[in-house]
């Protein structure tokens, strides 16, 4: 009797450990769910739409290329936008910047509420900067740049129906300047691009 009664103890000490661990890992694997995909959000761009920024590129014989740079977006959804990019002199390094430039309502008035940093921070997040990277002589290269357009354009102010225009900097050199007008000399092609989202 005492060794049946033992058995039935270890029984259901290892089922009580066993449902144990598999509710562990449905937690562990809810909370990287939820969290991790705000944290580590990456941007990718179906091949088709990678192949036509390329083709951009050459045939335009360009060297920063956005061709499809207006994209319309309901709140709280994201586009990814393909920013080509090729080196036509000897091997270098490159970097960029994308910052807000200005919203503007369907009738195209500005929206003046729209605060740049919150925008900033908000829909384009770790997309703000782009990383360094190296380009041989002649290679070219798509960076995805996504932007989750938030319910919110500042603090306590609802995002608007409207244009909202970002400018894209792009320098030859690792460490990126300051992406303005008044630093033109310092940028790749002394050309500020720009793309816009359109919130609809």
């Amino acid at each position: 009797m005492k060794n049946k009664k033992g058995f039935e103890v270890s029984i259901t000490v290892i089922v009580l450990l066993i449902l144990s661990i598999l509710i562990f890992i449905l937690a562990v694997g809810l909370v990287v769910k939820w969290f991790g995909k705000a944290e580590n959000l990456k941007a990718e761009l179906d091949r088709q739409t990678e192949q036509q920024i390329l083709s951009a590129l050459r045939q335009s014989n360009s060297l920063v290329a956005i061709p499809l740079n207006i994209h319309e977006v309901e709140r709280s959804e994201t586009s990814i936008f393909g920013i080509g990019i090729r080196n036509v002199g000897s091997p270098k390094a490159f970097s960029g910047l994308i910052r807000f430039s200005g919203a503007y309502n369907p009738d195209g008035s500005i929206i003046s509420t729209a605060d740049p940093d919150y925008i900033e921070a908000h829909w384009l997040g770790n997309f703000r900067n782009i990383t360094t990277f190296h380009l041989s002589k002649n290679q070219q290269k798509v960076i995805p740049v996504a932007v989750k357009v938030d319910t919110h354009m500042a603090e306590n102010q609802i995002t608007l129906k409207g244009d909202y225009v970002f400018n894209v900097c792009i320098f030859d050199s690792p460490s990126p300047g300051i992406c303005s007008l008044n630093n033109l000399g310092n940028i790749f092609t002394k050309r500020i691009y720009q793309f816009t989202v359109r919130v609809v």
